[in-house]
């Protein structure tokens, strides 16, 4: 179905490639970056991530496509949460019968119990008969069918694991909108005609809050390019909850804030290893009471949360800096209460 059409592609390393799909044979994507010039990728060599996503991509809108997909990749490898995959597969309405080939690894003991059957040997998958009935429509279905109105500026919307997955690209000069709202500061667009691309971020305290609250797990991505970066410069990611605690990356440094005080400080800030006109990765993780720092790929810092942090809004924050921002990868729990009221007031109109 992508055939003909304009695709970018994330790399394990280099810079995204990006052009018109041209075929797909053998696992391989040809992709033509020019009038004259056709690259092939190899999916194997893509990081799993990014095979997942161009996975949805192709298999449009069957989202139980989808999820069959990546649940049989992961009982293949004998990946631990191969189980919870399956069964959200199943949950989706999907029969089961085509995966009762595949043999699970011992590893992947931890699966539903009504689909494998753990043993110190390979053995079929069962497959129960309420796999073959499709239950009511649950939140991820309902916020399939309501991607493009629930999250109208990311390029894609998937659900997984009870993740919520988005990919924010400003390459193209696109602007802010509704998903990430500019509060403060500066961010356009590069004007055409320069060197430059992506979302320039500009002048004295900016910010731009992103619209749903984060209730559990994020793992979220900035990929961006210095320009000019002084001594007092600044960009952040910040996590804020609604009794004044505030947890930062710095350029990769955390901060923990309480009623505006500096509490804590942890790791070094990676705003000297930028180079201007090179392209990096700030990495904002949150993996249950953890939140870990990276930048390019090297963990700067780690704190932990309280358990009891709550829900948290997410934003960016950026200050006496010119830097452009290229993209936003991000998979998120969010807040279900707000999730299904979006949802509640989208569908009734």
């Amino acid at each position: 179905e992508r055939v003909g059409r304009a695709i970018r592609v994330e790399r394990s390393q280099g810079k995204p490639l990006a052009g018109d799909l041209e075929a797909v044979t053998d696992g391989v994507l040809q992709i033509a970056i020019s009038k004259r010039a056709t690259v092939g990728v190899a999916l194997s060599d893509l990081p799993e991530r990014e095979q997942h996503r161009l996975a949805r991509l192709a298999l449009g809108e069957d989202q139980p496509d989808y999820l069959l997909a990546v649940a049989a990749s992961k009982l293949y490898r004998g990946d631990p949460d191969a189980g919870a995959h399956l069964e959200r597969a199943r949950a989706a309405g999907f029969a089961l019968d085509a995966l009762a080939e595949l043999q699970p690894f011992v590893e992947a003991e931890e699966v539903v119990q009504a689909n494998v059957q753990p043993a110190r040997t390979p053995t079929p998958l069962a497959v129960p008969a309420s796999a073959r009935r499709a239950p009511a429509p649950d939140l991820g279905r309902r916020l399939f069918d309501l991607r493009r109105r629930v999250f109208p500026d990311s390029e894609d919307v998937g659900y997984l694991a009870g993740r919520v997955q988005l990919m924010f690209p400003f390459y193209d000069r696109q602007p802010l909108g509704q998903d990430w709202a500019l509060t403060r500061g500066t961010a356009a667009p590069v004007p055409r005609g320069q060197d430059r691309r992506g979302l320039a971020l500009e002048g004295r305290n900016g910010r731009a809050d992103f619209k749903a609250p984060i209730a559990g797990d994020l793992d979220l991505k900035l990929r961006f390019e210095p320009q000019i970066l002084g001594k007092q410069a600044r960009l952040a990611l910040v996590l804020e909850n609604a009794e004044g605690e505030r947890w930062t990356s710095e350029f990769g440094q955390l901060h923990y804030f309480r009623k505006r005080k500096l509490r804590a400080r942890q790791g070094r800030s990676g705003r000297d290893l930028l180079r201007a006109q090179q392209v990096s990765n700030l990495e904002f993780v949150r993996e249950g009471d953890a939140l870990v720092s990276r930048l390019d790929g090297e963990e700067l810092a780690r704190i932990e949360l309280p358990k009891d942090a709550g829900v948290l809004a997410l934003s960016l924050e950026w200050d006496r800096a010119a830097l452009n921002v290229l993209e936003i990868r991000m998979e998120a729990e969010l807040d279900e209460a707000w999730l299904e009221d979006t949802l509640d007031g989208l569908e009734g109109k």
